[in-house]
């Protein structure tokens, strides 16, 4: 299983490849920024693009609820 770590606005993104898909993992990395709540998704690609984007959507939406 191939797995990817990413940095996006203070969260740590986890992309992970489990065949035939990708999955994303979102954690804080510092106490006080808002939890957020996103569900496991496999997303059929060839590559972990998709499932990076969805990732960084989510945070941006749960940052702006948080506003």
């Amino acid at each position: 299983m191939r797995t990817e770590q990413h940095f996006y606005r203070e969260y740590e993104i986890q992309i992970t490849h489990n065949p035939p898909g990708w999955q994303a993992a979102i954690y804080p990395t510092r106490k006080g920024l808002p939890r957020v709540d996103w569900e496991q998704l496999n997303i059929g690609a060839v590559d972990p693009a998709p499932a990076l984007q969805l990732a960084k959507s989510t945070i941006d939406k749960t940052l702006a609820r948080a506003r």
